[in-house]
């Protein structure tokens, strides 16, 4: 399991054992292992809370704002230099 959390996530108060477990059951319960020979950058979902990117998206993202996660942010770094000039 691959996760980040944004550094200003507030904290919650801890649940009990039963809701703890219960949370965590249906939480993996939704998730899938990649395959072994799987290209981990196409099993992960990729989200910035608010909306979610498709990986081939992705590659081709050349923009982010400063509201953007900085993932984003730098991944349109990167493909903006990397991309063909005209």
């Amino acid at each position: 399991m691959l996760m980040s959390v944004l550094t200003g996530s507030g904290k919650t108060p801890a649940a009990d054992a039963g809701t703890s477990r219960a949370l965590v059951t249906a939480f993996l319960d939704a998730t899938s292992e990649v395959p072994r020979d799987g290209d981990l950058e196409k099993h992960l979902v990729v989200t910035g809370g608010a909306r979610s990117w498709e990986p081939d998206a992705l590659d081709t993202v050349t923009t982010a704002t400063a509201t953007d996660p900085a993932w984003l942010r730098l991944r349109a770094a990167v493909n903006n230099t990397f991309a063909p000039q005209e």
